[in-house]
């Protein structure tokens, strides 16, 4: 999936592009280049963001038509999610501060299922079937959950002040520069032994956070 966020500036466009831009003797590549350039785009991803044992290639892209406001780019690995690196840039920008940022959402937090499951059972579905359209067979089962959710779980405003993980221990977090550590040497060597211990790396990271999101 490509994504395109344009402003009235500059135009960022970001996704896989299945090309690989470290080889740029092919003809799609070629005529890939040409349609940049007519766009005035700029690719600024320069690292590998898809790598196995036998091939490195960078087909995960970010396109802009303003390099200057670029500070710096990157690729993460994020193997317990995708084999592709997560590819991000910092951007120098003046954002106006605002003010804090509130969600509404549904509150699960209290719910009580045995007494959401006696009003559920004691709503009288079979009324439907005496309802002559379909918009108000529709407007009948839309209304009797609606009326369910409200009374056992309210929507609830919250203040979103930051972000919050608290599954992710400074432990972890040294776990998971090591293994992006191994990887990158393993980009540079492309010896086997690099690789077998990325891997081992990358499953005791996978299996550190299931445990700590556990707890």
């Amino acid at each position: 999936m490509v994504e395109i966020i344009p402003t009235v500036e500059y135009v960022f466009c970001v996704g896989d592009f299945n090309m690989n831009y470290l080889n740029k003797s092919t003809t799609e590549m070629k005529l890939f280049l040409e349609i940049l350039e007519s766009f005035g785009l700029k690719q600024i991803v320069n690292e590998p963001t898809r790598t196995t044992p036998n091939t490195s290639t960078l087909i995960d892209y970010i396109l802009t038509n303003n390099t200057d406001l670029i500070v710096n780019t990157g690729v993460i690995p994020v193997p317990e999610i995708s084999d592709h690196d997560l590819v991000h840039c910092v951007i120098n920008l003046k954002v106006e501060k605002t003010g804090p940022i509130f969600k509404t959402s549904r509150d699960f937090k209290h719910l009580d299922y045995d007494r959401f499951k006696t009003d559920l059972i004691s709503i009288p579905w079979n009324n439907i079937y005496d309802k002559p359209t379909v918009d108000e067979k529709v407007e009948f089962l839309t209304s009797n959950i609606i009326a369910l959710l409200d009374l056992h779980a309210p929507f609830k405003t919250y203040k979103i002040s930051k972000k919050y993980a608290p599954w992710l221990t400074d432990t972890l977090r040294d776990i998971i520069h090591t293994r992006n550590r191994a990887l990158s040497k393993f980009k540079k060597t492309r010896q086997a032994n690099d690789w077998n211990t990325y891997k081992n790396l990358r499953n005791i990271v996978t299996q550190a956070v299931k445990k700590e999101k556990n707890n």
